[in-house]
């Protein structure tokens, strides 16, 4: 989709270097990598949708079988969709939501974490129904909000899940406002 395809832009803007993989189109994951970035997209992890799209059910059993290689492992980082994956792998919970959040949010630091060194403030896009409730048992709250109790959390030193689109600025609203016909606001259920 194009959305897809922006995203993906998106992301390369941090990482230029990066090989992009579609796992919802059957694109496989390279054999070794460094950094693993799994993001969202318009169905849950739920395991009706695990069902559904086997990527996904691939996908958690990746993140269990790097969680087991401690610091060895890639960094991941699991936006929206990918840090439901987390969730579930790990034992956690995400409620299906009956409305969307659509807007910029403030996100509260609850604790420390080297990705967040030297941030006062998270003022971040939200994009989603879905949200997580409860946390796995070895994972670390790191942030949070007056919309969704868990915003941000790690899980070991190797994996980190936000609730939020970390990769939207100021820039992409104009794209969001042309091509999905959502209205980005302060955020307010829709």
């Amino acid at each position: 989709s194009e959305y897809a395809k922006y995203r993906s832009r998106a992301f390369l803007n941090w990482f230029p270097d990066a090989i992009v993989r579609r796992r919802y189109e059957g694109e496989q994951l390279p054999s070794s990598f460094d950094l693993l970035i799994l993001t969202g997209g318009p169905i849950s992890a739920h395991e009706e949708s695990r069902r559904a799209n086997s990527f996904l059910t691939d996908d958690l059993i990746l993140l269990q079988e790097l969680s087991g290689m401690g610091d060895k492992a890639p960094f991941t980082l699991g936006d929206r969709l990918g840090a439901q994956l987390m969730t579930f792998a790990f034992g956690g919970f995400v409620e299906d939501g009956k409305e969307n959040l659509v807007g910029w949010n403030d996100i509260n630091l609850v604790d420390t974490h080297p990705a967040f060194q030297g941030v006062d403030r998270l003022l971040h896009c939200e994009i989603h129904a879905n949200h997580i409730v409860q946390l796995p048992d070895h994972a670390r709250l790191l942030a949070s909000s007056t919309f969704d109790a868990i915003e941000v959390f790690s899980i070991g030193n190797r994996m980190l899940g936000t609730a939020y689109h970390p990769e939207v600025t100021k820039y992409d609203i104009a794209w969001f406002a042309e091509n999905t016909g959502l209205k980005l606001d302060f955020l307010k259920p829709t």
